[in-house]
C-alpha cells in the first residue's frame, strides 16, 4: 500500500512538472509572435531604403525566412499538442489509480483488537460451596485477547467480526466428585499434541469465543439495517465492553445476574439524526430468546430497543433508554415404546414465561471528569407448573416471579495520566429469593495512562450481601467477598 502511495506522489508529481513546462511552453510561444512584431516595427524606420534593383534580390531570402518560420510554428504548435495530450494522458491515469487506491482501501480488511492480563486475588466468602468457585491464592491471569476484522465490500455495506481468543475451558471448576469426598475437580485440557515431532510432548487446547458477526447496510442514516449475531444494544456497558474504553473492569449487577442476554442472532434495524450539537438515535431488534439462543425451539423470539440523545464537544453527554421483551419457552422431547412395539414421540412445553427489562442510562464527560450511571429494571412472571428452575439458587427449586431493581454509579476524574474512580452497585430483589434480597458492591480504583492506548487498571473490590431475616444456617452475611485485581490493557 505504501509502495502505490509513493508511486502515485511520484506520477502527481510528474504531471505537475509536466504541466508547468507546457504552460512555459504556451506563454514563450504567445509572446513570440508580438515579439518579432515590436523587433520589425522599431527596426523599420532606421533601415536604410535598398536601392530598387536590389529588390528582387532580396525578396529571395524574406520568402525562405518566412517559409521557416511556418514550419518552426508548425513544428512547434505539434509538439505543443503533443504535450497536451500527454499531460492528459498521465491525468486520466493518475486519477485512474486514485480511485483504485481509494477502492482498495475502502476493500481493505482491517484487524485491530486489544488485550488485557493481570493479577488477581481473592478472599472468598465463609460459604463452603461459593467459596469452591473463587481461586483464592495470589495468581496471574490472561483475561482477553479480542480481535476486529472489519471489512467494507462497498460503499453501502460493512461486515464487522470480534472473536475473543481463550484459555478455557482449561483450568475452570469442573464440579465436586461424590466418589472421592466432594472434592472440587478442575478441568484438564491436556492432550497428546501429535503434530509434534516429539512423541512426548503435550498441548493444553483454549477456545475461540464469537463476541459478534454482523452485516450492515448503511445506505441511509435513518435507515441501516444489521443482520447475524449483535450485542444486544442495551444501556452502556454491554456495547462498549471493551476493556480500553471501560472506567472498570467489573460488570455492573444487572449484566453478571443475565438479566439480558450479552448477544443475539437476528436482526437490528438502526437510524439517527443530527440536530447539532446533538444525535437522535434509534435501534430495534428482533432475536432468537431464551431456549438456547442459537436456535428458537419454542417459537421463543426477543424484542429489544433504544432511544438515545447525544451530544458532543466539550461537554459530551448521553441520554438513553432501553428495553427488552423476551419470551421464556421450553420444550421437552421424548420418546419411548408404544403399546403396538412402535416408538413414541412427545414434545411438551414444560417452561412458559415472559421476562421484561428495561432501563435508562446517562453517560457525561466533562474534561477530566467522567460519569457513568445506569437503573435496570427486571420483571419475570411464569405460567403455573411451567416454572424454569432457579440455577443460581443453591437450595434448587423453582424459579419465583420477581421484580428486580439494579443501580450503579461511576464517577472518575481524570489528573496527568492519573485517573482514581469509585463505583457504587446496589442491587434488590423481590420477593426475597432464599439466599438474599439486597447486594451491594463498592469498587475502588485508579487508571494509569502509560500511553492512550495502554492503561495499568488496579482496584480493589468489596462485596456484601444482606437479609432480612438472616438467622438461618446460611445468612447473606457468609457470601461477602473481596477481591484485589490489577489488569494491564492495550489496544492496537
Amino acid at each position: 500500500m505504501n509502495t502505490r502511495r509513493r508511486v502515485l506522489a511520484a506520477r502527481s508529481r510528474g504531471v505537475a512538472t509536466l504541466r508547468k513546462a507546457g504552460i512555459a511552453v504556451l506563454a514563450w510561444l504567445a509572446a513570440a509572435p508580438a515579439a518579432r512584431a515590436q523587433e520589425g516595427a522599431v527596426a523599420a524606420p532606421v533601415r536604410p531604403e535598398p536601392a530598387a534593383p536590389a529588390e528582387a534580390t532580396a525578396s529571395v531570402p524574406l520568402e525562405s525566412l518566412r517559409q521557416q518560420i511556418r514550419q518552426t510554428e508548425a513544428q512547434q504548435a505539434a509538439e505543443i499538442q503533443a504535450l497536451k495530450d500527454e499531460i492528459a494522458r498521465r491525468d486520466q491515469e493518475a486519477a485512474v489509480e486514485h480511485e483504485r487506491e481509494a477502492l482498495e482501501r475502502e476493500r481493505l480488511l482491517r484487524i485491530y483488537g486489544f488485550a488485557d492480563f493481570g493479577i488477581l486475588r481473592a478472599f472468598p466468602p465463609e460459604e463452603p460451596f461459593l467459596a469452591s468457585q473463587f481461586n483464592t491464592p495470589l495468581s496471574f491471569y490472561f483475561g482477553r485477547l479480542n480481535l476486529y476484522y472489519d471489512a467494507k465490500p462497498s460503499e453501502d455495506f460493512r461486515f464487522l467480526v470480534e472473536t475473543r481468543l481463550s484459555l478455557y475451558p482449561n483450568g475452570t471448576s469442573a464440579g465436586a466428585d461424590a466418589s472421592t469426598g466432594g472434592v472440587v475437580r478442575r478441568t484438564s485440557t491436556a492432550v497428546s499434541d501429535v503434530s509434534s515431532p516429539n512423541p512426548t510432548a503435550t498441548v493444553n487446547w483454549g477456545s475461540i469465543i464469537l463476541e459478534r458477526a454482523t452485516l450492515d447496510f448503511t445506505r441511509y442514516p435513518l435507515l441501516s439495517v444489521r443482520a447475524g449475531l449483535f450485542l444486544t444494544p442495551f444501556g452502556i456497558y454491554n456495547v462498549d465492553h471493551g476493556s480500553p474504553t471501560l472506567i472498570n473492569a467489573t460488570l455492573p449487577g444487572y449484566l453478571s445476574q443475565k438479566w439480558i442476554p450479552v448477544q443475539q442472532l437476528g436482526v437490528q434495524v438502526f437510524g439517527s439524526y443530527p440536530l447539532a450539537p446533538w444525535e437522535i438515535g434509534w435501534i430495534a431488534t428482533l432475536g432468537n430468546s431464551r431456549s438456547d439462543g442459537i436456535l428458537d425451539r419454542g417459537d421463543a423470539k426477543a424484542y429489544g430497543g433504544r432511544v438515545f440523545a447525544r451530544r458532543q464537544g466539550e461537554l459530551s453527554l448521553t441520554v438513553g433508554g432501553s428495553a427488552l421483551y423476551q419470551l421464556d419457552r421450553q420444550n421437552r422431547e421424548q420418546f419411548g415404546p408404544a403399546p403396538d412395539g412402535g416408538i413414541t414421540y412427545s414434545n411438551t412445553r414444560v417452561v412458559e414465561g415472559t421476562l421484561f427489562t428495561v432501563g435508562g442510562d446517562l453517560a457525561l464527560d466533562f474534561r477530566g471528569f467522567r460519569l457513568r450511571s445506569e437503573v435496570v429494571m427486571y420483571q419475570v412472571r411464569y405460567a403455573e407448573g411451567k416454572r424454569a428452575l432457579a440455577a443460581d439458587d443453591l437450595r434448587g427449586g423453582y424459579a419465583p416471579d420477581m421484580r428486580n431493581l439494579n443501580f450503579y454509579l461511576i464517577a472518575a476524574y481524570r489528573v496527568w495520566r492519573l485517573e482514581p474512580y469509585f463505583l457504587s452497585d446496589v442491587t434488590a430483589l423481590s420477593p426475597a429469593r432464599a439466599l438474599l434480597d439486597k447486594a451491594w458492591g463498592l469498587v475502588a480504583g485508579v487508571n494509569l495512562y502509560l500511553r492512550p492506548n495502554v492503561i495499568f487498571k488496579p482496584a480493589i473490590l468489596h462485596a456484601m450481601f444482606f437479609k432480612k431475616d438472616d438467622t438461618g444456617p446460611l445468612p447473606a452475611s457468609a457470601q461477602n467477598f473481596d477481591e484485589f485485581v490489577a489488569t494491564l490493557v492495550w489496544a492496537f
